[in-house]
């Protein structure tokens, strides 16, 4: 095998492996709106997943404002809604779409969203005065 072989095979596999990996982050608009109509229903109820839900729309919505308590996530989740959380992160990623431009009156929602859990935003300089 020469060095221009060895390259090209190089190459080959990388494209392999990043074909792999972007078949397994695929998310199609319709799971997108789901996981997020799933998820905001969650935020707004009264219960202990309500929280993270929130946490999770937030940061996805503006994540320099929201942050999610990943450990909080994976652990106090069941998994039909972790599933759900892993869809809508994969749809914000993918299809680069905001939550709430994806689903029928989403700008209020998330503003509403926003409101009900105020007291989770992250601190900022303003706020701290």
């Amino acid at each position: 095998m020469n060095a221009f072989t060895e390259n090209r095979d190089s190459l080959y596999e990388a494209l392999r492996q990043q074909q792999l990996v972007e078949e397994s982050l695929r998310v199609t608009p319709k799971e997108y709106r789901i996981a997020v109509a799933t998820l905001l229903e969650l935020a707004f109820k009264d219960c202990g997943g309500a929280r993270l839900a929130a946490q999770v729309l937030l940061s996805l919505y503006d994540g320099d404002c929201w942050q999610a308590d990943l450990a909080g996530v994976c652990c106090g989740l069941d998994g039909s809604y972790f599933h759900r959380v892993l869809i809508a992160m994969r749809g914000r990623a993918m299809l680069m779409q905001e939550p709430h431009s994806i689903i029928p009156n989403g700008e209020r929602l998330f503003r509403e969203l926003a409101e009900e859990w105020a007291y989770l935003a992250k601190p900022t300089p303003e706020r701290a005065l």
